[in-house]
């Protein structure tokens, strides 16, 4: 039998190719490891073994063995195509692009590489770059049906829906049953013919027949709205899309039908008007709110709902000024000299050019009376009580300078749909979104004061106006009313519908967040995305060192993942790494501890005993010598260079505390999305189980924001803070709560918690722990359960961040309705801290 020395590499690769093609896929890996660790040049043995890899589904490991591959043969464009291809699978978007490039370089006429990185760019640039890849693409390929498919998509998004029309319709051309590009022609063309075609394609879509219904009603063909919905008739609870379908059709089966939504209102939107009225009655000097529309040729009947909604108001302090932006249509003018003549308290101004809503937002305002302006587009309505609600908020606390409330969506038939569930003011989300929107009542001499609404950010000008009032203002002189007080109406043409519906709103959003940052925080940068764009804070110059504390038990595989990660895939300038070993006993663990130790990086400290998160997180940080400190699973490991960088800019601004990352499953779906308080479960993730891309509720999982609380499985922390509030509970909290305690005491400091989507991460969540609930763990989570329920009380009620319409049942989904909602104060109490916990 032949020694293994004598073993030649053709003879070793070929015994693995077999292995490969007869056994386990374990065994093949197995082999392949064997073959690049004794001959560690040769590219095409790892990447063999990546491509084991990927299919036993270890698609990490895959995109190491694939990079190996890559580097040890920078010439061959297949193995950058494969090193993205995997990339790709792992959610590693800028390492894909990167790949992608090289690919396209050594085979700059391959259509194939274009069109990869055409559509991979925006991803990780601009939609132009992607559009422009895509072009080339098309030149070198013009029979590929999916790139024309591509090019309409990135056509719609950069805001030319006439060109993606005629792109569309090539790719159906190249391919006539190709679901997505019919999918996507019914989108945009919206009529019977185009819907029925995706239909025939695709027979089992729901949204198909869908499209389909809304095609028909917008024909005025009720009859084929009704076939296009029977399927939907039996359901126990039909889709709320296809009841505001079918009542816009006149069916009756979906007029009867309630949405959960609706179910939610009739239980639980109660106001009787005689107590609220007594309650006016106490009051010495109720508000005067000034109600301001912009008019510009709404159809008439939805214009008189929008007035009387004003005029049914059961706050009776309320005045009502209308511009008329020259409407061409006489009916229109008509109803507004009704209105006039039908109420003292309503005044219109007729304007005699049109101006466009700025400015004839702003003409209304010159007539305005009181100290508060309401604004009310004049297709939307207001709820009979909303004007009450915010005058009980202004007489509870008359320093206020902003009342917002929730919003939802009504349609031409009355119906109500889609509500916004808004947090507190966030001075973080709202650079990103503009979640405050409607109803937002200010203090008009504010309004003055900036010069109301500026002329050219037509689309965003809400957008401007809240960043300029807030200029002058601060957070805590902000009140958000948890109802939905706003009905916005969602016609054809409405941004209730989608933002791509006035494609000039984006570009106005992005001029207005852009100038606030130039005269408020000139050292930030807003960067493009493919889904938004992205706020990048300063660094200190020069940049902090970050100290990244692990715990770690033995599970080598996972320990070297997360180490490695930190110190080979991260492009954070200067940064050490704290081991903590809480007793490993496996050899090959306690041998890459002496090993790993030799890297002038890396400490490795010994801290045998019982597992005490919250003692070995205190001895990493007293052990450290960084101004900012990042407590890390050693069961957590990057997916993108840039994440220490995210969090430290984030950690270094003097007003935040704790800074927490998007955690993924190796699955990559979500399993951090921050952590809401929950009452008496105490905290809850949010987004858990989403895939990685999706944007969430209402957009809120793209957008950095402030949390009740971060996982500490991976938060950042400056020093400074951590060692004011005492660092983490190691008496009384020691596992389940800790880090969620820790930034309770932060935010008891005046510092906000974060999370941001820009960091992420693998996470495979206490895997070297072990089974999760023993009766131990059991008896220790009940006793740290009832910690924080004695010292955060109410608090783990209210939480700021998460709006209490909103269900924390940690067995259904997050951001779900909740029957019933929690309790609302009648007044708001002082904002708490921010919360921070680990799951």
């Amino acid at each position: 039998m032949a020694s293994e020395s004598s073993v030649t590499l053709p003879a070793a690769f070929a015994a693995a190719v077999e292995l490969a093609s007869k056994a386990p896929v374990d065994a093949a890996i197995a082999a392949f490891e064997g073959v690049v660790a004794r001959w560690p040049s040769v590219a095409v043995a790892h990447a063999n073994l990546a491509v084991l890899l990927r299919r036993a589904g270890r698609i990490d490991d895959a995109v190491l063995a694939f990079r190996t591959a890559a580097r040890l043969d920078p010439g061959d464009p297949e193995r950058h195509a494969a090193l993205a291809n995997a990339c790709h699978g792992a959610r590693r978007m800028e390492e894909a692009a990167v790949a992608l490039r090289r690919q396209a370089v050594l085979r700059p006429g391959d259509p194939d590489a274009t069109y990869n990185l055409g559509v991979m760019l925006p991803l990780v640039g601009t939609r132009a770059d992607g559009e422009r890849s895509l072009r080339r693409a098309a030149v070198l390929d013009p029979m590929r049906p999916g790139t024309w498919d591509r090019l309409c998509r990135a056509s719609v998004r950069l805001g030319f829906p006439e060109r993606a029309v005629v792109l569309v319709r090539r790719a159906l051309m190249l391919a006539p049953a190709q679901v997505e590009a019919a999918a996507d022609l019914a989108w945009l063309a919206k009529t019977p013919v185009a819907c029925r075609r995706w239909q025939c394609i695709d027979p089992g879509d729901d949204k198909a027949a869908l499209a389909l219904a809304e095609a028909h009603v917008a024909a005025g063909d009720t009859a084929g709205a009704a076939r296009a919905l029977a399927g939907f008739e039996a359901h126990a609870e039909p889709p709320e899309r296809a009841l505001l379908t079918g009542r816009r059709a006149g069916l009756p089966w979906a007029r009867a039908a309630r949405s959960r939504y609706e179910q939610w209102l009739a239980a639980y939107e109660v106001d009787d008007p005689e107590t609220l009225a007594n309650v006016r009655a106490g009051w010495p000097a109720p508000p005067v709110i000034t109600v301001v529309v912009p008019v510009c040729d709404p159809p008439p009947g939805i214009l008189e709902a929008a007035i009387a909604s004003v005029e049914r108001q059961s706050y009776p302090h309320w005045r009502l000024r209308i511009a008329d932006d020259a409407s061409n249509d006489p009916a229109v003018r008509a109803v507004l000299a009704a209105a006039a003549e039908r109420d003292p308290r309503t005044l219109v101004t007729w304007r005699p050019a049109r101006g466009h809503i700025s400015a004839a937002t702003n003409s209304a305002l010159a007539t305005a009376e009181g100290e508060w302006v309401a604004f009310l587009d004049h297709d939307d309505m207001l709820h009979p009580h909303a004007l009450h609600h915010v005058a009980a908020e202004i007489v509870a606390d008359p320093a206020v300078d902003l009342v917002f409330s929730d919003e939802d969506k009504i349609d031409e038939t009355g119906s109500r749909f889609g509500p916004h569930f808004k947090p507190d003011f966030d001075p973080d989300r709202v650079l990103a979104q503009n979640y405050v929107c409607h109803l937002a009542v200010y203090r008009r001499a504010l309004v003055d004061r900036v010069g109301g609404l500026r002329v050219g950010l037509e689309g965003s000008q809400d957008h401007d106006l809240l960043l300029r009032v807030m200029e002058n203002s601060s957070v805590e002189r902000v009140r958000h009313l948890p109802r939905a007080l706003y009905h916005w109406r969602a016609i054809a043409g409405s941004t209730a519908l989608t933002m791509e519906a006035k494609p000039y709103a984006v570009a106005a959003t992005r001029r207005a967040v852009a100038e606030h940052l130039a005269r408020r925080h000139p050292d930030v940068r807003l960067v493009e995305t493919d889904r938004w764009y992205r706020i990048v804070r300063p660094l200190p110059d020069p940049p902090p060192l970050a100290s990244v504390i692990v715990a770690t038990r033995d599970r080598l595989e996972l320990l070297r993942r997360c180490v490695d990660g930190v110190l080979h895939a991260t492009d954070y300038p200067v940064c050490e790494v704290i081991l903590l070993d809480n007793g490993s006993e496996r050899p090959e663990t306690l041998a890459w501890l002496r090993e790993i130790a030799g890297d002038p990086r890396v400490r490795v400290l010994s801290r045998p005993g019982p597992f005490n998160f919250s003692a070995l997180m205190n001895d990493g940080a007293a052990a450290a010598r960084g101004d900012v400190l990042v407590f890390l699973n050693n069961d957590v490991e990057p997916c993108d260079p840039g994440w220490l960088d995210e969090l430290v800019r984030q950690a270094c601004r003097p007003e935040v505390g704790a800074v927490g990352a998007k955690l993924l499953y190796p699955d990559r779906t979500v399993q951090h999305g921050g952590v809401v308080l929950a009452g008496d479960y105490v905290a809850r993730h949010v987004d858990v189980g989403r895939p990685d891309a999706d944007d969430g509720y209402l957009g809120r999982s793209a957008i950095v924001q402030t949390m009740s609380a971060v996982t500490g499985a991976c938060l950042a922390i400056r020093r400074d803070v951590f060692e004011a509030v005492g660092g983490f509970d190691a008496e009384r909290l020691t596992v389940d709560y800790s880090d969620m305690d820790l930034c309770l005491r932060a935010g008891a400091a005046g510092y906000r918690t974060l999370w941001t989507p820009f960091a992420r991460l693998l996470h495979h969540e206490s895997a070297t722990r072990g089974p999760y609930m023993t009766a131990a763990k059991l008896a220790r989570w009940e006793a740290e359960t009832a910690v924080m329920r004695a010292r955060w009380g109410d608090l783990l009620d209210r939480d700021p961040w998460y709006n209490p319409n909103l269900s924390i049942d940690p067995e259904g989904k997050a951001y779900d309705l909740a029957f019933p909602p929690r309790p609302v104060a009648a007044t708001q109490p002082p904002r708490e801290p921010d919360a921070c916990g680990k799951r």
